[in-house]
C-alpha cells in the first residue's frame, strides 16, 4: 500500500490529476484486462486524496491506467530510486527489482501502483517516503552525522547529499 505514493505523486507532478479529482472505485471490484482488482472495502467515488488516505488499490490502478501510463509510471519508479542502489556505504545491498515498462504484461499497469511485480528494500521505501516529506527531493541515505574523538571533538562531519528532485 505504501507504493501508491509513486503513482499518486507522479500523476500530481505531471499535472494529469489534482487532489480533488474523483475516480469511481466501483465498490471494490474493478475488472481490467480480464482480471478483477479488489479493494479491502467497498468504495464508490473517491478523490485522489481519498484514494491515498483510504489506500484504494482500484483508485491507484485507475490513476495509472487512465492518466499516467506505462512509461511515466516506470519513470517515477526510477526517479524515486527503486530498482537501483541507494549509495549507502554498506556491503550487501540489493537494488531490488522493477521490470522495464516494455516487459510489463497487460495487467502490470493496474497492479504495480499497489506494489505488485516490484521488489524494494525497506531502505528504498523509507527514502521514497522521505522524498515526499522533503518536498520532493530524494536524499542519499545517511547513517551518522559525525565522528568524534575520545575528547568529544568532531573528527569528521557528514553533510546531507541530494540525489535528485523527484517531484
Amino acid at each position: 500500500s505504501t507504493f501508491k505514493i509513486v503513482v499518486a505523486s507522479g500523476a500530481l507532478n505531471e499535472g494529469v490529476v489534482r487532489l480533488g479529482d474523483v475516480f469511481d472505485c466501483e465498490h471494490g471490484h474493478f475488472a481490467f484486462a480480464g482480471r478483477v482488482l479488489h479493494d479491502h472495502e467497498s468504495y464508490g467515488a473517491l478523490s485522489v486524496e481519498g484514494i491515498i488516505t483510504k489506500s484504494s488499490n482500484i483508485g491507484a490502478g485507475k490513476i495509472a491506467v487512465e492518466h499516467l501510463g506505462d512509461a511515466l509510471l516506470y519513470d517515477y519508479i526510477r526517479r524515486f530510486g527503486f530498482a537501483q542502489y541507494t549509495r549507502i556505504p554498506l556491503t550487501g545491498e540489493t537494488p531490488g527489482y522493477a521490470a522495464q515498462a516494455a516487459k510489463w504484461n497487460k495487467l502490470s499497469i493496474s497492479r504495480i501502483p499497489m506494489g505488485h511485480e516490484i521488489m524494494v528494500t525497506p531502505l528504498q521505501m523509507n527514502l521514497a517516503m522521505a522524498a515526499i516529506a522533503n518536498g520532493g527531493t530524494l536524499m542519499e541515505p545517511m547513517l551518522i552525522r559525525r565522528l568524534e574523538d575520545a575528547d568529544g571533538q568532531t573528527v569528521i562531519e557528514y553533510k546531507p547529499n541530494v540525489v535528485r528532485r523527484v517531484v
